[in-house]
Protein backbone atom coordinates (compact mmCIF):
# COMPACT_ATOMS: atom_id res chain seq x y z
CA UNK A 1 0.00 0.00 0.00
CA UNK A 2 1.52 3.34 -1.01
CA UNK A 3 1.94 6.26 1.36
CA UNK A 4 -0.75 8.38 -0.32
CA UNK A 5 -3.36 5.67 0.22
CA UNK A 6 -2.26 5.10 3.84
CA UNK A 7 -2.48 8.83 4.47
CA UNK A 8 -5.92 9.08 2.82
CA UNK A 9 -7.27 6.19 4.89
CA UNK A 10 -5.86 7.76 8.07
CA UNK A 11 -7.48 11.14 7.29
CA UNK A 12 -10.83 9.44 6.53
CA UNK A 13 -10.68 7.53 9.83
CA UNK A 14 -9.70 10.62 11.84
CA UNK A 15 -12.42 12.67 10.10
CA UNK A 16 -15.12 10.14 10.99
CA UNK A 17 -13.92 10.03 14.62
CA UNK A 18 -13.99 13.86 14.76
CA UNK A 19 -17.56 13.93 13.39
CA UNK A 20 -18.72 11.25 15.83
CA UNK A 21 -17.04 12.81 18.87
CA UNK A 22 -18.30 16.33 18.18
CA UNK A 23 -21.83 15.07 17.47
CA UNK A 24 -21.78 13.18 20.76
CA UNK A 25 -20.60 16.27 22.67
CA UNK A 26 -23.28 18.51 21.09
CA UNK A 27 -26.02 16.00 21.92
CA UNK A 28 -24.68 15.31 25.41
CA UNK A 29 -24.63 18.99 26.37
CA UNK A 30 -27.75 19.82 24.29
CA UNK A 31 -26.00 22.74 22.59
CA UNK A 32 -28.53 24.69 20.50
CA UNK A 33 -27.88 25.76 16.90
CA UNK A 34 -25.00 23.32 16.45
CA UNK A 35 -24.55 19.86 15.04
CA UNK A 36 -20.77 19.84 14.40
CA UNK A 37 -21.31 16.53 12.61
CA UNK A 38 -19.51 17.78 9.52
CA UNK A 39 -16.20 19.17 10.82
CA UNK A 40 -14.46 15.95 9.76
CA UNK A 41 -16.38 15.92 6.49
CA UNK A 42 -15.16 19.41 5.66
CA UNK A 43 -11.64 18.53 6.84
CA UNK A 44 -11.42 15.48 4.57
CA UNK A 45 -12.94 17.37 1.63
CA UNK A 46 -10.39 20.20 2.02
CA UNK A 47 -7.42 17.84 2.37
CA UNK A 48 -8.41 14.97 0.06
CA UNK A 49 -11.15 16.33 -2.20
CA UNK A 50 -14.94 16.17 -2.49
CA UNK A 51 -15.25 12.41 -3.11
CA UNK A 52 -13.52 11.64 0.19
CA UNK A 53 -15.60 14.34 1.87
CA UNK A 54 -18.80 12.69 0.63
CA UNK A 55 -17.58 9.26 1.75
CA UNK A 56 -16.79 10.59 5.23
CA UNK A 57 -20.18 12.33 5.39
CA UNK A 58 -22.12 9.21 4.50
CA UNK A 59 -20.08 6.87 6.74
CA UNK A 60 -20.38 9.32 9.64
CA UNK A 61 -24.15 9.33 9.45
CA UNK A 62 -24.29 5.54 9.14
CA UNK A 63 -22.13 5.14 12.26
CA UNK A 64 -24.01 7.81 14.23
CA UNK A 65 -27.28 6.10 13.23
CA UNK A 66 -26.04 2.84 14.69
CA UNK A 67 -24.59 4.18 17.94
CA UNK A 68 -26.49 7.39 18.77
CA UNK A 69 -29.77 7.90 16.89
CA UNK A 70 -31.28 6.28 13.82
CA UNK A 71 -32.63 9.67 12.68
CA UNK A 72 -29.12 10.67 11.55
CA UNK A 73 -29.35 8.10 8.76
CA UNK A 74 -32.01 10.29 7.11
CA UNK A 75 -29.42 13.06 6.74
CA UNK A 76 -26.48 11.08 5.32
CA UNK A 77 -26.97 12.75 1.95
CA UNK A 78 -27.08 16.17 3.64
CA UNK A 79 -23.71 15.54 5.28
CA UNK A 80 -22.37 14.41 1.92
CA UNK A 81 -23.56 17.60 0.20
CA UNK A 82 -22.59 20.05 3.02
CA UNK A 83 -23.12 23.75 2.77
CA UNK A 84 -25.81 26.33 2.49
CA UNK A 85 -27.95 24.02 0.36
CA UNK A 86 -28.29 21.58 3.25
CA UNK A 87 -31.42 23.19 4.72
CA UNK A 88 -33.04 22.97 1.28
CA UNK A 89 -32.52 19.23 1.38
CA UNK A 90 -32.77 18.69 5.15
CA UNK A 91 -36.10 20.45 5.69
CA UNK A 92 -38.21 18.27 3.35
CA UNK A 93 -36.40 15.14 4.56
CA UNK A 94 -37.16 16.11 8.16
CA UNK A 95 -40.82 16.89 7.45
CA UNK A 96 -41.42 13.74 5.38
CA UNK A 97 -39.54 11.24 7.54
CA UNK A 98 -39.95 12.59 11.06
CA UNK A 99 -42.79 15.14 10.96
CA UNK A 100 -40.23 17.97 11.02
CA UNK A 101 -38.85 17.16 14.45
CA UNK A 102 -35.57 15.36 14.82
CA UNK A 103 -35.09 15.32 18.59
CA UNK A 104 -32.50 18.10 18.54
CA UNK A 105 -32.49 21.44 20.32
CA UNK A 106 -33.88 23.30 17.31
CA UNK A 107 -37.22 21.50 17.61
CA UNK A 108 -38.37 23.88 20.36
CA UNK A 109 -37.37 26.90 18.24
CA UNK A 110 -39.31 25.50 15.26
CA UNK A 111 -42.37 25.09 17.50
CA UNK A 112 -41.97 28.63 18.83
CA UNK A 113 -41.81 30.10 15.31
CA UNK A 114 -44.76 27.97 14.24
CA UNK A 115 -46.83 29.15 17.23
CA UNK A 116 -46.02 32.76 16.29
CA UNK A 117 -47.43 32.68 12.78
CA UNK A 118 -44.79 30.98 10.65
CA UNK A 119 -45.91 28.03 8.56
CA UNK A 120 -44.39 24.72 9.60
CA UNK A 121 -42.19 24.45 6.51
CA UNK A 122 -41.10 28.10 6.87
CA UNK A 123 -40.28 27.69 10.56
CA UNK A 124 -38.41 24.45 9.92
CA UNK A 125 -36.49 25.88 6.96
CA UNK A 126 -35.60 29.12 8.76
CA UNK A 127 -34.26 27.32 11.83
CA UNK A 128 -32.29 24.82 9.75
CA UNK A 129 -30.85 27.62 7.62
CA UNK A 130 -29.80 29.60 10.70
CA UNK A 131 -28.44 26.49 12.40
CA UNK A 132 -26.50 25.38 9.33
CA UNK A 133 -24.97 28.81 8.78
CA UNK A 134 -23.76 28.98 12.39
CA UNK A 135 -22.71 25.32 12.39
CA UNK A 136 -20.89 25.35 9.05
CA UNK A 137 -19.05 28.63 9.72
CA UNK A 138 -17.84 27.30 13.07
CA UNK A 139 -16.95 23.96 11.43
CA UNK A 140 -14.89 25.76 8.76
CA UNK A 141 -13.08 27.82 11.40
CA UNK A 142 -12.22 24.61 13.29
CA UNK A 143 -10.98 22.97 10.07
CA UNK A 144 -8.88 26.00 9.16
CA UNK A 145 -7.27 26.03 12.60
CA UNK A 146 -6.61 22.28 12.44
CA UNK A 147 -5.03 22.39 8.99
CA UNK A 148 -2.91 25.38 9.92
CA UNK A 149 -1.69 24.00 13.25
CA UNK A 150 -1.59 20.19 13.01
CA UNK A 151 1.22 18.79 10.85
CA UNK A 152 -0.72 15.59 10.11
CA UNK A 153 -3.31 17.62 8.21
CA UNK A 154 -0.67 19.25 6.02
CA UNK A 155 -0.62 16.52 3.36
CA UNK A 156 2.53 17.41 1.44
CA UNK A 157 4.57 17.78 4.61
CA UNK A 158 3.23 14.52 6.05
CA UNK A 159 3.83 12.48 2.87
CA UNK A 160 7.35 13.94 2.52
CA UNK A 161 8.11 12.92 6.11
CA UNK A 162 6.85 9.37 5.44
CA UNK A 163 8.95 9.09 2.28
CA UNK A 164 12.03 10.44 4.10
CA UNK A 165 11.56 7.92 6.92
CA UNK A 166 11.21 5.04 4.42
CA UNK A 167 14.35 6.13 2.56
CA UNK A 168 16.29 6.34 5.85
CA UNK A 169 15.10 2.85 6.84
CA UNK A 170 16.29 1.41 3.52
CA UNK A 171 19.84 2.75 4.07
Amino acid sequence: MNNDLKYNILIVFISIVINFALTFIVLLFKIPFLFLDSVGTILSAVILGPIYGAIVGILTNLIISIFISYSHLNFAIVNALIGIISPLIGTPISIILSDGFTGTTIDSFISLLNENGFGFFQASFLMRLLTNIIDKVLSCIIVYAAIRNIILFQKNECINNLNTNENNNEN
